[in-house]
């Protein structure tokens, strides 16, 4: 199947050994060529991992430039420790990408395994590796999109195309999370990229009401997570000016998507 893929991004998704199977993606990065707005809602259990933590004092904002991610390991639960490991990783992806963004630029993802300290030197490796690997090809997007995913049993992605006013925009959508998917998130996440242009007011606006319209009307068994995030990172590329029709079209669209 082929996705449409928004304008202006790069993926990778690599094995650096957190997860047993060498054939496990486990480290994944996403990149926009340019500043992007980021965008997200997390989860409302009191208890929150480190990255949600970093994600939280770093979004909204409109100078963005990356989402890295591991599975395997939720790094929740973790002390002082977790915190500087989940700072470390975004370091780790300015690094991979030879400086062509800022640490500051960058939100962190986990998921997996809580209470365990993350493996540092794999995941080190595993970034670096990502960062060479970067490609706006369809493959690398379903590799990043691997690179979610714990427990579930098939990879979860979706895009669409379609316009706004003269311009063809795209947007593209990867999750994860199964097993114990509860109301608000539960144990899930998701990275939504589009190169529609959107201010960080409006984007959390529009992403709040597609989740709680989609994501957070799903339950299992009624629990919350630690690490429930989704993001959106919108960077223009396509669409550098959306009206206030444009934007209830953008709207309708990432919340089918959802």
């Amino acid at each position: 199947m082929t996705h449409y893929l928004p304008q202006g991004f790069r993926y990778a998704g690599v094995h650096c050994g957190i997860k047993d199977r060498e054939d496990a993606k486990d480290v994944s990065l996403i990149v926009s060529d340019h500043p992007a707005t980021i965008v997200g809602v997390y989860t409302q259990n009191a208890v929150v991992a480190a990255p949600v933590v970093v994600c939280r004092d770093r979004t909204p904002t409109d100078a963005g430039r990356a989402i890295v991610v591991n599975s395997g390991n939720a790094n929740a639960c973790t002390g002082q420790q977790g915190m500087q490991d989940a700072l470390t990783m975004c370091e780790l992806a300015s690094e991979a990408c030879q400086g062509e963004f800022t640490a500051d630029q960058t939100v962190v993802l986990s998921t997996g395994v809580i209470g365990q300290p993350l493996p540092m030197e794999h995941i080190r490796a595993g970034i670096l590796l990502a960062g060479h690997q970067l490609s706006d090809s369809q493959a690398e997007f379903l590799d990043a999109a691997d690179g979610l995913l714990t427990t579930d049993v098939a990879r979860k992605v979706g895009s669409r195309s379609f316009q706004l006013g003269q311009q063809e925009v795209r947007l593209a959508g990867m999750a994860k999370g199964a097993g114990m998917i509860g109301p608000n998130m539960a144990t899930m996440l998701g990275c939504l990229m589009t190169d529609v242009a959107l201010e960080p007011d409006v984007a959390q606006q529009l992403l709040q009401a597609a989740v709680d319209r989609s994501f957070n009307r799903i339950s299992v068994e009624g629990h919350t997570s630690t690490n429930d995030t989704v993001l959106l990172i919108a960077n223009g590329c396509a669409a550098p000016a959306v009206s206030r029709q444009d934007r209830d079209v953008f709207a309708e669209q990432l919340e089918q998507l959802c």
